[in-house]
């Protein structure tokens, strides 16, 4: 072969190489029960099997790595990682990274109290909690209507949720503010069945999703992600992934334009 010709046919090799490119992603988390967890030395969870499947279809792959929750955002947030597991979608998160259009796991936010009378008088109104210590775990947010109304709450943080729970048993705390997946492995590994009470009605439904850093944020990656997750909810894959964990998604036909508006809207 010609050296000119020998010349072009890597430069088309290359070419094809680089549109066929496979991007590596540093994707980090903290252990979400049914979501994102080490088992065994094997990382599992309804986060890993919808990963696997978008980066067969937008052409990526995950980096895995489990820590603690403040050092997981902080690292995308400065874009020393490319993807944030799990987070709830609130104004300040998204303009700090880019989240994907759909969440792929729902979780309902409630407050616990013990179980013993008085109860608090909770009707929704945020109102209502004004004087009473809330224990929270730290780094934590509960979606949008929590983020706006915690300037006005007696927000106490623990370094975990365990610690809440605690101090509510100890009564130096009077509510626990949590999503109920995670609460209801905390109540269950504290033995505090039937001593402690999830009031109705929730904080709201928050949408956990996959969110990349702002580095990608007009990148054709996100683009793909986005489509091929979108296509991933909308075809009830990701309601079946979350089966096989015991989890409930929405099926295909699911409005998910009402449920995006409700997931903002300002707290009352």
């Amino acid at each position: 072969m010609r050296p000119a010709r020998l010349l072009l046919a890597c430069l088309l090799l290359l070419i094809a190489q680089h549109g066929l490119a496979v991007e590596s992603l540093r994707c980090v988390g903290s252990p979400f029960p049914y979501i994102y967890s080490e088992d065994g030395g094997q990382l599992r969870g309804v986060a890993v099997e919808v990963l696997d499947a978008l980066g067969k279809e937008a052409q990526f792959r995950c980096r895995f790595e489990i820590m603690p929750w403040k050092r997981a955002q902080a690292l995308v947030n400065n874009g020393d990682a490319d993807l944030l597991i799990g987070p709830y979608r609130t104004r300040e998160r998204s303009a700090a990274m880019r989240f994907l259009g759909l969440p792929f796991y729902l979780d309902a936010m409630l407050l616990y109290a013990r179980s013993t009378p008085p109860l608090p008088d909770w009707n929704g109104d945020f109102s209502r909690l004004a004087g009473r210590r809330i224990g929270v775990a730290a780094g934590w947010s509960l979606g949008e209507r929590y983020e706006q109304a915690k300037s006005s709450l007696a927000l106490d943080e623990a370094n975990t949720l365990e610690q809440t729970f605690r101090k509510l048993m100890l009564d130096r705390v009077d509510l626990v503010a949590s999503n109920q997946r995670n609460a209801m492995v905390v109540i269950q590994q504290l033995g505090l069945a039937g001593q402690v009470l999830a009031l109705q009605p929730p904080l709201q439904q928050s949408g956990g999703y996959f969110a990349l850093a702002n580095k990608w944020r007009d990148h054709p990656l996100w683009t793909r992600m986005n489509a091929a997750q979108e296509r991933m909810v909308r075809s009830g894959q990701v309601q079946a992934i979350s089966a096989r964990y015991g989890l409930q998604f929405p099926g295909a036909n699911h409005d998910w334009a009402a449920y995006l508006r409700q997931e903002m809207q300002p707290a009352s």
